[in-house]
């Protein structure tokens, strides 16, 4: 199916960093003149290690520092 959807699995977000993957995702959507945007957060994303309370647990997900960081470019933006 064609779609205009940016989709990052987590490898390749690791390979870009965080900050680097935030960042073209929200250029991406302001290049679609959009008035702003929803976050809604997954605690499935998390590490297992932090969060193990979740439908789909997710050994080497994110730890708190990468997701602080992907807020904070995230809150920051337009």
């Amino acid at each position: 199916m064609d779609t205009n959807m940016l989709a990052f699995d987590l490898l390749k977000v690791r390979e870009l960093k965080i900050n680097m993957a935030t960042s073209v995702a929200v250029s991406r959507t302001l290049k679609d003149e959009l008035s702003g945007f929803w976050i809604h957060l997954d605690a499935d994303v998390l590490d297992d290690r932090i969060m193990p309370a979740v439908d789909y647990r997710m050994d080497g997900g994110l730890d708190f520092s990468e997701l602080s960081e992907l807020l904070m470019v995230l809150v920051s933006s337009r």
